[in-house]
């Protein structure tokens, strides 16, 4: 804590401020919403007084990361310390075209004491982006590009970047979902004509033994297969018997389409489609309701189990 509270003291004589001051000030203006633990927030100043780089200025600021935060510099904050560093000796830019269009800038950064220059060529093509700076000022912006990654090799700056790159970077996702199980195969068809002629048994919950003759060419497979086929089988029985609606047949039907339901989705859409609406247009009884209901329980936790 000695360390940290030293530092902003030094940054804030610097600029002329009082400590607190300093680091409020800091806090509100270059730091994401003004949240940072005290080792991250020492971190940052670190980096600008490394650099000698105004915070109140926005020469330096930062942006959230996985790691805490990373601090960006600016155009001029890059030229603050290009400019300061000792062995600084000149800049040049070399601008190429390609049918009348600017294709590249070549920066070339000088060293005292070194017999060649350090050259850095950056490409419109690989460094445009479309944003509002980009499409108004296309070539300064790739000589800001030029200069900055020249320096990088010149001077060896790290643990910064420039404002373009942070956005690159925080607009950069990566897709952890785990990948989606693969479909099981579908079941083959069968043949036309194969199952007309069998018959289908299935003993329901209360007693009944209910036959559903399949139509020619469908897979015991569908929902919906089984409700028309049970709704076919109290239709018939209801119009032998001459009534509209009978509560056992009722009944009977609605276990028989239940026994036939592999999946949690396929019992609701029985009880949606089937049960439901006889209930709520009042063909049912109470007690039947509770059989009901009790069918629709008994299988939704059968397919549960599964």
């Amino acid at each position: 804590m000695t360390d940290k509270k030293s530092l902003i003291v030094s940054m804030a004589n610097r600029y002329g401020m009082e400590a607190d001051k300093f680091q409020q000030t800091v806090m509100a203006t270059c730091i994401p919403n003004g949240k940072c633990s005290n080792e991250q927030f020492a971190a940052f100043l670190l980096v600008a007084n490394e650099y000698g780089l105004n915070p109140i200025t926005r020469e330096i600021y930062a942006f959230p990361s996985k790691g805490g935060i990373q601090p960006i510099v600016g155009i001029d904050g890059w030229m603050t310390i290009i400019n300061n560093h000792q062995d600084f000796d000149g800049m040049e830019f070399e601008d190429e075209f390609d049918d009348g269009k600017l294709s590249s800038i070549t920066c070339k950064i000088y060293r005292k004491k070194r017999t060649h220059p350090v050259s850095v060529t950056e490409y419109m093509a690989e460094c445009e982006r479309p944003t509002e700076p980009w499409k108004k000022w296309p070539a300064r912006m790739l000589r800001h590009k030029a200069a900055i990654q020249c320096a990088r090799y010149a001077f060896g700056f790290s643990g910064i970047v420039d404002p373009d790159e942070a956005e690159r970077i925080t607009k950069q996702t990566v897709d952890i979902t785990p990948p989606a199980p693969e479909a099981p195969p579908a079941p083959p068809e069968p043949k036309p004509g194969i199952l007309s002629a069998k018959v289908v048994e299935a003993t329901d919950e209360l007693g009944n033994r209910e036959e559903i003759k399949r139509k020619p060419g469908q897979p015991r497979t569908s929902t919906e297969s089984y409700a028309e086929q049970g709704k076919q089988a109290m239709e018939d029985r209801a119009a032998a018997k001459g009534e509209t609606f009978d509560p056992d047949d009722w009944l009977d039907s609605l276990a028989t389409m239940f026994a036939g339901c592999t999946d949690e989705d396929s019992v609701s859409e029985v009880w949606n489609d089937y049960a439901q609406p006889a209930i709520e247009a009042g063909d049912t009884m109470p007690p039947d309701r509770e059989k009901a209901e009790a069918l629709y329980e008994k299988h939704l936790n059968r397919v549960e189990s599964k």
